[in-house]
């Protein structure tokens, strides 16, 4: 059974990063939702670029949802150093095209900036759409500072939020 939470209901589990799905269609005019996904590697390279993906839970009501804010967090279990490269949120707005969109982090491979330990990053506001019925995922891709650093000799994880609201 699928929870069903609203307002600042919706907000307290993302909070407590309960990993749940929180929606409802018949609270209120324009019901809330909230997912946080942990990301799953997907891809690595020789360009030491790792790519993890998030998987949210799809959007299986019968209205269009409006995402209006992104968060994450990515984590050094050593405490090496890496850079969040990119981070996309991918919808299916219109007929069956996945839709890649690309949000801002305030960090940089390409001013070498690199943390040590963990990262939080959160995009501005946002308004990215995603059809009744279709899959929402985020793409986060990580870059380390040495040559033979890469997910495997960091042990990074990586979890992304979305909230937003049914339209």
């Amino acid at each position: 059974m699928k929870s069903v939470l609203t307002g600042a209901g919706c907000l307290a589990a993302l909070i407590a990063g309960s990993g749940a799905q929180a929606a409802t269609e018949t609270a209120s005019p324009s019901p809330h939702y909230g997912d946080i996904a942990k990301c799953k590697l997907l891809s690595t390279d020789e360009t030491r670029v790792t790519r993890l993906q998030c998987n949210f839970m799809p959007n299986s009501g019968s209205r269009v949802l409006q995402i209006k804010y992104v968060s994450g967090e990515c984590i050094s279990l050593k405490n090496k150093s890496f850079s969040v490269k990119q981070l996309q949120i991918v919808t299916m707005p219109v007929g069956t095209a996945k839709v890649p969109y690309q949000l801002p982090v305030p960090k940089s491979v390409l001013s070498n900036d690199f943390v040590t330990g963990s990262f939080t990053f959160s995009a501005t506001q946002t308004s990215i759409y995603a059809n009744p019925a279709t899959p929402v995922f985020a793409y986060v891709d990580l870059a380390f500072p040495n040559p033979g650093e890469n997910f495997f000799s960091n042990i990074s994880e990586c979890t992304v939020s979305i909230s937003g609201a049914f339209e």
